[in-house]
């Protein structure tokens, strides 16, 4: 049987396996198996299956890998990330990570891109601008702090707390005001991650719309 193309090679295979484990097989090259060089024992296995059964397809595993060098969602090419071209920072949210996973899983975080996959991102975000955004409002330093404590019903725990505080906050407030300048506002951000344990908050000083100094007060 002659060999086929790439195209052709890549439908007979989903048609063999299946869309989901075609899905599994392709993503997985394109994220652990290129870090490691080869195949995984259960993607050899596979492809040798599908071989065997005469399909005409290649043996040579950096054959394979360059077959399957394309986006599982969209079926494109994928494209070494210009490293002069990051993407957009955003907060780390389950949502996030779902509409990752399923929807653009090629646009941030490796070497390699699809450009699909970042259109696609660019437009959830624009659909969801305030669950992305990191800057969550204006604030002064005694609010933010004042707000950290509302979670503490106890009155006099709450008292007690601010009072072990004051020292390390006027010590905060002179930091942050040693790096304001006219027209600067304070922020609190959060650059979430709670949901795996991950999560960081803090202030910021903005300029122009820039963070140009942050303080990390909380994480997990």
């Amino acid at each position: 049987m002659p060999e086929l193309d790439a195209t052709e090679i890549r439908g007979s295979f989903r048609e063999f396996v299946g869309a989901d484990r075609y899905r599994k097989f392709v993503r997985s090259i394109n994220r652990g198996c290129r870090r490691k060089g080869r195949l995984f024992f259960w993607q050899e296995e596979l492809w040798h299956k599908f071989v065997t059964n005469g399909r005409g397809a290649p043996t040579g595993e950096e054959t394979v890998m360059d077959i399957f060098r394309i986006c599982d969602v969209h079926d494109c090419n994928l494209t070494t990330l210009l490293r002069n071209d990051p993407p957009l920072e955003i907060r780390d949210t389950p949502e996030y990570d779902q509409a990752f996973e399923t929807n653009f899983p090629f646009a941030s975080g490796g070497d390699l891109i699809c450009a699909v996959c970042r259109s696609e991102r660019s437009r959830w975000i624009s659909e969801n601008l305030d669950l992305c955004r990191i800057l969550r409002g204006k604030t002064t330093y005694e609010a933010y702090c004042d707000r950290l404590l509302e979670g503490v019903a106890d009155p006099a725990a709450r008292d007690k707390i601010w009072n072990d505080a004051k020292e390390r906050i006027k010590k905060r407030e002179i930091e942050i005001h040693a790096q304001m300048q006219p027209g600067d506002e304070l922020w609190e951000w959060d650059g979430g991650g709670w949901h795996r344990f991950a999560g960081r908050a803090g202030v910021a000083v903005v300029r122009d719309g820039r963070i140009v100094k942050q303080w990390c007060e909380i994480k997990s």
